[in-house]
């Protein structure tokens, strides 16, 4: 018998808030991966999920949080060289996708600045924006925005998970409010 990891123990605890939010009936899970690359011996989990509503809407705003750990962050923790070695512990991140029909530009400059006022100056935030043309005069645009948390999470932060995906549920109706 083996004990779980860091990774492990933050990613069922993550996974069980995530859940426990959907069958509150708040939010619906849309989906969820949990993978092991063996190539590069990293572990990665990730859940979406989206604001429940009774009508399907093409512009919802879709968020996945993110949970990794590499080979360096595992041996870290193995060989008890602990979290003040600036190594063991989990990357995590958040992103959104949505679909926007707003011709204007500065769209892209209210969300940055919308996503750095929700989680901190001191996030990594980056915005990508796809168009998709199903015929010449048929346009799509899909954003996806990541915030990226830039430090290490651990184990001792297990208790504020709840905290961030309320947080995260919060931030989805703020981005939702810019775009409606």
């Amino acid at each position: 018998m083996f004990d779980p990891t860091a990774f492990e123990n933050m990613k069922v605890v993550l996974e069980g808030i995530v859940y426990d939010k959907d069958l509150e009936g708040g939010i619906l899970v849309t989906d969820r991966s949990d993978l092991v690359d063996l190539a590069v011996l990293t572990r990665t989990f990730s859940i979406e999920l989206k604001k429940k509503s009774l009508i399907e809407d093409p512009g919802d705003v879709i968020c996945r949080i993110y949970l990794a750990a590499n080979l360096g962050n595992l041996a870290a923790e193995l060989l008890n060289e602990g979290e003040g070695s600036g190594r063991a512990g989990c990357q995590l991140e958040a992103s959104y996708r949505f679909n926007i029909d707003k011709a204007e530009e500065s769209y892209i400059t209210s969300l940055f600045h919308t996503l750095r006022n929700l989680w901190g100056e001191n996030r990594e935030v980056e915005i990508k924006e796809s168009r998709l043309y199903k015929d010449p005069s048929a346009e799509d645009r899909q954003i996806e925005a990541r915030v990226i948390f830039g430090r290490l999470v651990t184990e001792a932060q297990i208790s504020d998970f709840n905290g961030l995906i309320e947080h995260l549920i919060y931030s989805i109706d703020v981005i939702r409010g810019l775009y409606k």
